[in-house]
């Protein structure tokens, strides 16, 4: 399990090629869980700081997510970035249509993500799915930076989860 508390870059491409590297080597997590597993992914939920798991599909991406968040009990205002079609659980916020339907990902991108992450963004726990779809949008980068640049990775615990191929 990866934890890097921030992105710390002036260059948008070294951001995403960073993450790229964090993402591809990703531990494997997938049930029965060890204990080891167990105490990691424990960690991830509960410490603030970008972390990095990979699992099998979306679905068992989203049932281990549930499984924590369900077991722990602590965050109250989940949310997630997913480009997937697939429906989320009631009480989760779908940030992508949070961001199409506030107008936040248009052609004035960094003014909007900014706007976003001052205005709207109350969240204590959140993962991002990171598909290639998402990880070739052309907003992603900015996304990414603006996580850090609010610092964001130090005030919350964010999980990045990413799919065999």
């Amino acid at each position: 399990m990866k934890n890097i508390h921030s992105f710390r870059t002036s260059h948008k491409a070294a951001c995403l090629s960073e993450l790229n590297n964090q993402i591809s080597s990703a531990k494997h997590v997938c049930e029965p869980f060890s204990d080891s597993d167990i105490l990691n992914l424990q960690d991830a939920f509960l410490t603030n700081g970008i972390h990095y798991i990979k699992t099998d599909n979306i679905f068992a991406g989203r049932a281990l997510i549930t499984l924590f968040l369900n077991s722990l009990n602590c965050h109250n205002n989940v949310a997630t970035l997913s480009l997937s079609s697939e429906p989320l659980q009631n009480g989760i916020t779908d940030l992508y249509a949070e961001l199409i339907l506030g107008g936040h990902l248009n052609q004035n991108l960094s003014h909007e993500l900014e706007d976003f992450f001052l205005e709207k963004f109350y969240y204590d726990f959140m993962w991002i799915e990171a598909t290639e779809k998402l990880l070739d949008s052309f907003w992603t980068e900015e996304f990414f930076k603006k996580i850090t640049d609010f610092k964001l990775d130090q005030l919350i615990p964010i999980l990045i989860v990413s799919y065999k191929k």
